[in-house]
């Protein structure tokens, strides 16, 4: 993982990764958010580009699966569809392409039990929001840091 230590006098955000007890950013780590809700979209790409990721979004979960033949991103953050059932085909999908990619599910409305199928499907991770920014991305920190194992 590349990372530095950020002065105090450095003016990029500092993203604590609860490492050594130091403040380092991720530089250049790459995500594909996929997400339905416009304001979460933004959300969520302001949010990792602040964190030091490159970031690329997609409205669409079918754009963002014809993307995934050109690049490989290292996580996907995908925001959970109104039925499980189609949940569960975008994690199908996703595995079809890149079988060990980390894919966190984003929902704003879960139950239990969509999660847990979620999780059963592939999922790497399952968050409920409201979101906490420090448990995102310490979970796409995570997520990438045991792909790399």
């Amino acid at each position: 993982m590349k990372a530095r230590q950020l002065d105090r006098e450095d003016r990029e955000p500092l993203v604590d990764r609860g490492c050594c007890n130091t403040k380092i950013i991720c530089l250049m780590h790459s995500i594909f958010i996929t997400a339905k809700d416009a304001k979460l979209l933004e959300s969520l790409k302001q949010l990792f580009i602040r964190a030091g990721y490159k970031v690329s979004t997609f409205s669409h979960s079918g754009t963002m699966l014809r993307e995934l033949k050109e690049h490989v991103p290292q996580c996907i953050l995908a925001e959970a569809h109104n039925s499980i059932s189609a949940t569960k085909k975008l994690l199908k999908d996703v595995r079809g392409k890149l079988p060990d990619a980390p894919v966190i599910v984003v929902e704003s409305n879960g139950e239990i039990s969509h999660a847990m199928e979620a999780l059963r499907a592939g999922a790497t991770d399952y968050i409920q929001t409201p979101i906490v920014d420090r448990i995102l991305v310490e979970a796409v920190h995570a997520a990438i840091s045991n792909l790399k194992l």
